[in-house]
């Protein structure tokens, strides 16, 4: 959907195919939708975007006018847990039908069966869905979010007139909110909270200088704690995601997401971002020795197999060997070049910090529904936000 929402932006004349290019890029290392890295870059504003959702997915657009002032009773149709996971704020109740205004439309297949009520959808951006979130849930913006909703009052304010003589759906300037500060940190120009290099930090997922071969003990004398295979036999997520709350450390985490990929993929790898390349973190299936796997690193935005991610939630499928960078990636770890991949990214306080990499194979598909492989993609940010207050709670 990103990509035809980029392509109706780019056949209007509003952005130039560059900058959907570069827009897709930053959507890729700070997560969130495509029209959000657009406002984030300045491409579009506000209007302009909402017309191009409502172009994209048929649906009416909901401005944030719309949004500021909603019935109590149409909020309290929708729990604030389903709210936050469909990204969805209720507009308005009708008897047995509710209107809601949601970000991604695509995501609301069960909510009808959830609520007992016909759902009856609208869109607005992501930026306006979050602030909303907070103001009727109290679910917290995260720094990012904070500054883009400022940065729309204020175009709002500045162009009030001009904004609304062209609008084609009425745009009415929203009273802005007083918003606490955010906390400031390595990152708070852009938006994305903390600094990812303070988390490998203290995680050692990455270290400065990679170690020597000589330095590094080879894959099969890894030692992984005890804790960290306690469950390695069991097939269920719902034991997986407990294995993850209970790790201590690194090694327990990324064993209980490998454990559970391992049983139905060939080839499974955990990759660490940073400063917009990945580094191998663990893997499966892998016959090269820690010594060489610390020292290989891929770009991810451009030329590696990770662009295949542009535009996409995940991606699954094919992967085109005659491409060079997807031939030396799969050359450089002695890998046969797959018949599917599954390629997942782990977001933390926006931004892109892994990435989750499954293949079955040359000969065979990937086997298993994807639905619990995007469980644990979801739930592994929480799981390192977990790891990391343990860490800060045992140091004295």
């Amino acid at each position: 959907m990103s990509k035809k929402l980029g392509e109706i932006l780019v056949g209007q004349g509003i952005i130039t195919q560059p900058q959907l290019e570069e827009a897709l890029q930053v959507q890729l290392i700070s997560g969130g939708h495509l029209g959000t890295s657009l406002i984030d870059l300045g491409y579009v504003d506000e209007q302009a975007l909402g017309e191009a959702l409502a172009q994209t997915h048929r649906l009416p657009y909901v401005t944030a006018e719309a949004l500021q002032n909603i019935p109590r009773e149409a909020i309290r149709a929708l729990s604030g847990s389903l709210a936050e996971k469909h990204q969805a704020v209720p507009i308005g109740l009708e008897e047995t039908k509710l209107h809601l205004a949601v970000a991604a439309p695509s995501t609301l297949g069960t909510l009808s069966s959830s609520t007992g009520l016909r759902i009856a959808p609208s869109v607005a951006h992501e930026v306006r869905i979050v602030e909303a979130l907070e103001r009727y849930y109290g679910i917290a913006r995260r720094p990012r979010f904070v500054r883009l909703g400022r940065k729309l009052d204020e175009q709002l304010v500045r162009r009030p007139r001009e904004v609304a003589a062209s609008a084609r759906v009425p745009v009415v300037v929203p009273t802005p909110l007083p918003q606490p500060e955010p906390e400031v940190g390595p990152d708070e120009s852009h938006g994305y909270g903390t600094d990812w290099r303070e988390v490998a930090k203290q995680l050692r997922l990455e270290e400065d200088e990679p170690r020597s071969a000589e330095e590094t003990p080879p894959v099969t004398e890894r030692r992984v704690p005890a804790a960290a295979t306690a469950n390695a036999g069991s097939r269920r997520i719902e034991d997986v995601l407990d294995r993850m709350c209970r790790a201590d450390v690194k090694e327990e985490l990324s064993a209980a997401v490998l454990d559970f990929t391992d049983r139905k993929m060939k080839t499974s790898i955990l990759f660490v971002v940073r400063s917009r390349f990945a580094r191998i973190w663990d893997g499966r299936g892998l016959s090269l020795p820690d010594g060489s796997l610390r020292h290989l690193k891929w770009p991810v935005t451009v030329g590696s197999i990770f662009t295949l991610l542009l535009g996409n939630r995940y991606y699954r499928g094919a992967v085109d060997g005659s491409v060079a960078p997807i031939r030396q990636f799969y050359d450089i770890l002695r890998l046969e070049i797959p018949l599917e991949v599954l390629l997942y990214p782990i977001y933390l306080n926006d931004m892109l910090v892994a990435i989750l990499y499954c293949d079955n194979g040359p000969d065979q598909p990937i086997e298993a529904e994807t639905d619990d492989y995007l469980k644990l993609g979801e739930k592994l940010p929480l799981a390192l936000n977990l790891l990391l207050m343990k860490m800060k709670i045992r140091t004295v």
